[in-house]
């Protein structure tokens, strides 16, 4: 009877949350507390997935161990073992929302308790570096005119 009443009133008041649509953007917290952020595309990268774990340990030492981890549940479920061990292995809270109305982009959002401002949240622009360490793809030299003419 109790769920049925709270129904009804948020039904009719709305959401006792502060920004609620932000929230279900960010997996459950505010955009000013927001330190980096991982596309659901990106979570499955070697280069991402290699890289989480320094990137927590820097992101640790920039905010004083005061760190939260939030894991999106539309990333497949080997993944979100993956990323929940690497951040308890450097102990740091992380937890998967599973918000039922939540339509973010996001596959992982790191976070902290207090207000931080960060301008550009994405990985790639937190972590620049990562995209220099690209696999170069060596491109086959042709043969010269004559190599081919001669079959040499």
């Amino acid at each position: 009877m109790t769920d049925l009443h709270e129904k009804v009133l948020k039904g009719a008041l709305g959401e006792k949350r502060l920004n609620p649509d932000e929230q279900r953007y960010y997996l459950g917290t505010f955009s000013e507390r927001v330190v980096l952020t991982i596309l659901i595309e990106n979570t499955d990268t070697e280069q991402v997935k290699s890289f989480f774990s320094e990137a927590l340990e820097h992101l640790s030492e920039e905010y004083n161990d005061n760190l939260f981890v939030k894991i999106s549940p539309q990333i497949a479920l080997n993944l979100q073992m993956h990323y929940l061990k690497i951040a308890q292995e450097k102990s740091i809270t992380a937890t998967i929302i599973d918000e039922k109305t939540s339509k973010s982009p996001f596959g992982i959002v790191i976070h902290t308790q207090s207000p931080e401002y960060v301008e550009k949240t994405d990985i790639y622009d937190v972590f620049p570096q990562l995209l220099s360490e690209t696999k170069e793809e060596k491109t086959p030299q042709k043969k010269s005119f004559f190599k081919r003419l001669f079959k040499k």
